[in-house]
């Protein structure tokens, strides 16, 4: 705790926080950018102390380098003076807890290879993280890998206050990596009051300078320098928020007159060199387990969140499939999938939920042109897999499993052959016969004969090995199946009445519905029951609150989900389909439930619809009152004690203070892929899925909810940038989220819960073979294969090398082999951003390699 006495240096370090666009047009922010930059360039030539940060290459400088060419070599000798400071902000601003782990760490490395790139001599050794929260306990490690040396961050300014957390810290990661964090208000000085020529004299000046940047910050910092940045949104040199000047200097010269804390411009790297010559207090572990209310949940079929996250699964899916390729000899499309992360990059800021109508319109067709480009890709790398695979019988089918470990799954395919199905046998690599169910049949228009359907749906369990496939064929041999089809009712399926108790019995678990919801599981060997009769496992519903734009999280007028009907379609004994139809807050709603053969899962679907309702959409489960929460993160996972949680609404801090709190949600955190927590005597694991990545403890009910949608009607909000965003802001029209919910043993396993998790985001792939000259092996082994605690989280071409990069799951320390079948060589040992570190030993066993507990490593494999 220091008072301005205990002050020696305050640095000042002048910036424009960049968003891509916020309450305006990114015309006008392109504009203001630019405008601002040749304004910041000309003061520079009349005070040769002043200093400027540049942070965002996609938010700023991109715009800097295409519209005003004529100015770029003065910006590059001011770089080389060291008055415009270079520190990587990634390509695009994104925030580090609501994307999935590669997109972050690529758009991170992306964004220091731009400066390099442009500023080879700039000294990139502070990440910048303005405006969009700390981060989770894998930043220390994902940073220093990178190669940087300090970490700045903002918000949650106030909440961190009160629960302790330094202003200034060595901040210890998951792994033990350590790295300088600061923090604190990301735009010193807006308000400018200590600059208003209308204030009296001198210690009306110097008390207005001392309310806005110290008063807050002292009782929170532990050395004798402080760091702030001049600045705000689009803010010109020398003027606060709202263009009124302010004049920074002419403070700076009275206040360092008359005061023994000294104000200078300064650079990032005087600040570091001045506070790491003093002790700083160490934090280890999580900072803020909560991240910002602030970014609402609005995860409307439109928005860019998910669009993010199913397009990145897709692309680590491809990258994988592309190795499996080149092992088979097959050709890829050179460079495809690097520009589709490129691409991916330009629609990852922060803060674009709430852009107006055209520029979203602008992100989300790039957002649905690289998803549909991948879709397309993973298509023809299929085909081109079975290509290079062959068949050696007709009708055949290829599978192929993304995981780096064997995998015995459900899956659902198409049937078909040239003379339509009549009798129906399927047969796995060794000729065995495979036993099957049947979803669905289809006919064409055509009254062929001597035929049970054109073409069939059906689920059968499939063996694939670990980042490698199998082929099964199908046979006809002309005995009917229509009685087979018959007695698994796909033909025969009726509404039921809700009230109608239902058993689903998919070897592992009896899963009881009643009321159109599952009401009690049971262990199908055992007969333990995991989740107790009459528990909300699985309840949908809308809270109605009053109109906000983000901070409303009452919960006093609550709307639940009422079944009207089901239907039951799918029966077993390989997949069980289930389709509730009913009403929620009066307009129809629908809530899909699948299981499969001895799986732990249930997939859920959801189907609603808002019409401008202001409240927000969740479902719940249930959760112990005292409960291990454990939350996924980006390579790896945090606890969530929810007792140390500050939150506004215990402390009874108004409404109106929210944003400098973002803590509106009582029991709220945050959890990246999945939440784990203990329910009954199991353990239930929620997947993000299309839902949010915000969940929400509720300890007097004992349940967890986690949430899908937050509504609101943009007419009835009096700010007219808010009636000019993009519907999508405010979640009107229908909607569907997918997300899972899976019964494991009460006692964790973190890296059995990464397995399941890996397997549900990178799904076994299937595509027709047609071809019958076999050209590979008919099963293709692996290319590599992880121990159960290291979870592969990229693979990919590059080159002429392979890149393969993990993360130890469980928090111990592992050695041992890494089986290979590709043609490796030799392998480096790198960072992320590439650069070889150590050599890793070879040979026919494979790679030897020890990793560290909770340790993030990168391999290139050399041919």
């Amino acid at each position: 705790m220091r008072e301005l006495k205990d002050i020696k240096y305050i640095y000042f370090l002048p910036y424009v926080h960049a968003d891509h666009a916020w309450t305006n047009s990114r015309q006008w922010h392109i504009k203001r950018y630019v405008e601002g930059m040749r304004r910041t360039l000309d003061y520079m030539q009349v005070n040769p102390d002043y200093t400027f940060l540049i942070d965002a290459p996609l938010h700023f400088y991109d715009v800097i380098e295409r519209f005003m060419p004529e100015r770029l070599e003065e910006i590059r000798q001011r770089v080389r003076e060291q008055r415009i400071l270079i520190a990587n902000g990634g390509m695009s601003l994104a925030r580090p807890n609501n994307y999935g782990d590669e997109l972050y760490l690529r758009n991170a490395a992306a964004g220091q290879n731009y400066f390099r790139t442009r500023f080879p001599e700039a000294d990139q050794f502070m990440f910048f993280n303005a405006d969009t929260g700390v981060g989770h306990s894998q930043m220390p490690q994902l940073l220093t890998q990178m190669g940087h040396t300090h970490y700045r961050f903002y918000r949650p300014e106030f909440a961190l206050d009160h629960t302790g957390v330094p202003r200034e810290f060595v901040w210890k990661g998951l792994d033990g990596s350590k790295i300088v964090a600061t923090r604190g208000n990301y735009a010193g000085l807006q308000e400018g009051d200590c600059t208003d020529e209308t204030l009296p004299d001198w210690e009306a000046q110097r008390k207005a300078f001392i309310d806005e940047l110290l008063t807050e910050a002292l009782p929170h910092m532990d050395t004798d320098v402080m760091f702030t940045h001049i600045g705000a949104d689009d803010a010109y040199p020398q003027h606060n928020r709202v263009d009124r000047p302010s004049d920074i200097t002419g403070l700076m010269e009275k206040w360092n007159a008359v005061e023994a804390a000294k104000i200078t411009y300064a650079t990032p790297a005087e600040y570091h060199k001045a506070l790491t010559a003093q002790p700083l207090p160490e934090w280890d572990g999580v900072v803020d387990p909560v991240d910002l209310f602030y970014n609402v949940p609005t995860r409307s079929e439109l928005s860019l969140t998910r669009l993010r996250f199913e397009a990145e699964s897709l692309l680590l899916t491809a990258e994988r499939l592309e190795v499996l390729l080149r092992e088979l000899g097959g050709t890829i499309e050179e460079g495809l999938i690097a520009s589709l992360w490129e691409q991916m990059f330009a629609y990852s800021g922060h803060a674009m939920q709430s852009l107006l109508t055209d520029d979203y319109e602008d992100m989300q067709e790039k957002a649905q042109l690289v998803r549909s480009r991948i879709r397309q890709y993973l298509r023809e790398l299929l085909l081109r897999l079975a290509h290079a695979a062959g068949a050696s019988q007709p009708d055949s089918y290829l599978f192929v499993n993304p995981c780096a470990f064997p995998r015995e799954e459900t899956v659902s395919v198409l049937i078909t052959t040239p003379e339509h199905i009549k009798g129906l046998k399927l047969y796995d690599q060794n000729g065995d016969a495979i036993e099957y169910q049947i979803l669905d049949g289809y006919e064409g228009d055509k009254p062929y004969v001597d035929k049970d359907f054109n073409e069939a749906e059906v689920a059968f369990t499939v063996k694939v090995p670990p980042l490698g496939y199998t082929r099964i064929h199908a046979v006809c041999d002309r005995v009917s199946v229509v009685p087979k089809a018959q007695n698994e009712v796909f033909l025969l399926a009726e509404d039921l009445d809700p009230a109608q108790t239902l058993v689903l019995d998919n070897g592992r678990y009896r899963f009881t519905i009643a009321g159109g919801q599952i009401r009690q599981v049971e262990d199908s060997q055992t007969g333990k029951i995991r989740v107790a009769e009459g528990e909300q496992f699985g309840q949908l519903r809308f809270y109605e609150t009053y109109e906000s734009e983000w901070s409303e999280w009452d919960r006093d007028k609550q709307h639940v989900f009422l079944p009207q009907k089901v239907r039951y379609d799918q029966r077993g004994p390989q997949q069980f389909h289930l389709s509730v139809t009913g009403t929620l807050n009066g307009r129809e709603a629908v809530v899909e439930m699948t299981t499969k053969r001895n799986s732990p899962t249930v997939e859920y679907t959801v189907h609603l619809e808002s019409r401008g309702e202001v409240g927000y959409f969740a479902m719940a489960f249930p959760a112990a009152r005292d409960p291990e929460i454990v939350a996924g993160i980006p390579y790896g996972s945090e606890r969530r004690n929810l007792d140390g949680i500050f939150y506004s609404e215990d402390h009874g801090i108004p409404k109106s203070n929210y944003l400098f709190y973002e803590r509106s949600a009582k029991g709220g955190f945050f959890a990246n892929r999945y939440a784990s927590f203990l329910s009954g005597e199991g353990r239930l694991l929620l997947t993000q899925g299309q839902a949010a990545y915000l969940y929400r403890f509720l300890e007097q009910e004992g349940e967890l909810e986690t949430f899908f949608l937050f509504a609101c009607h943009p007419d009835d909000n009096k700010k007219l940038w808010i009636r000019n965003g993009h519907v999508s802001r405010c979640g009107v029209g229908p909607h569907t989220f997918r997300f899972t919910a899976s019964v494991l043993d009460r006692e964790r396993c973190p890296a059995r819960t990464e397995r399941l998790v890996a397997a549900l985001r990178h799904p076994i792939l299937s595509t027709p073979m047609y071809e019958t000259a076999p050209k590979a092996p008919a099963v293709l082994d692996r290319v590599a294969e992880l121990p159960e605690n290291l979870t592969l989280t990229a693979l990919y071409v590059d080159g002429a090398d392979l890149v393969l990069r993990l993360f130890e799951n469980s928090g111990a320390p592992w050695q041992g082999q890494i089986p290979l079948n590709a043609a490796v060589r030799a392998a480096d040992r790198c960072d992320v951003m590439g650069h070889v570190q150590d050599a890793v030993a070879v040979d026919a066993a494979g790679l030897h390699l020890s990793v560290r507990p909770w340790e993030i490593v990168t391999l290139r494999l050399r041919k």
